[in-house]
């Protein structure tokens, strides 16, 4: 689960702040909690491409599976994120990001194709893949991935 907000300042210049708590069985980690605030600037802003750039100081909380330990660490981020609308209804996305820890580098890439099928719905497929430099000893694997496909509602 995750909220994220933009404040837009001045001209492609934004502030931007993100909350996420995460359960995955599989990373080693009961949950983790990260909260993450900082600067953004739009490089590209036309009718067809949008990039984007942010980066900023944040904090994270990893509960290791039961009776191993917990962890609390300041964060680095940074991120990388381009859209690319390629027809009036349809648009792909990529975005890149790393949050750097004493502890570990956690990498993520989310790339995603959305089309639009009427006015209100939208249809969008994914394919997440995150990575975990050292992630807890129990941990099955290193990388995760993660499709979705989604029906979007637009108010």
């Amino acid at each position: 689960m995750a909220v994220r907000e933009r404040f837009d300042l001045q001209g492609p210049h934004y502030l931007f702040g993100f909350a996420r708590a995460e359960r995955d069985r599989f990373s080693g980690y009961d949950h983790q909690f990260t909260t993450i605030g900082g600067y953004g600037r739009d490089l590209v802003d036309d009718e067809r491409h949008q990039l984007s750039l942010e980066a900023g100081p944040g904090y994270r909380y990893d509960r290791i599976e039961e009776g191993k330990g917990n962890a609390s660490l300041g964060v680095a981020y940074g991120a990388l994120a381009y859209e690319w609308a390629f027809t009036k209804t349809s648009s792909l996305k990529q975005e890149l990001s790393m949050e750097v820890t004493d502890d570990n580098t956690t990498s993520r890439s989310l790339s995603s194709l959305t089309a639009r099928l009427n006015s209100h719905l939208a249809l969008k497929l994914s394919h997440e893949i995150k990575d975990t430099s050292r992630p807890p000893a129990d941990a099955e694997a290193r990388t995760d991935h993660t499709t979705s496909a989604s029906i979007l509602y637009d108010w």
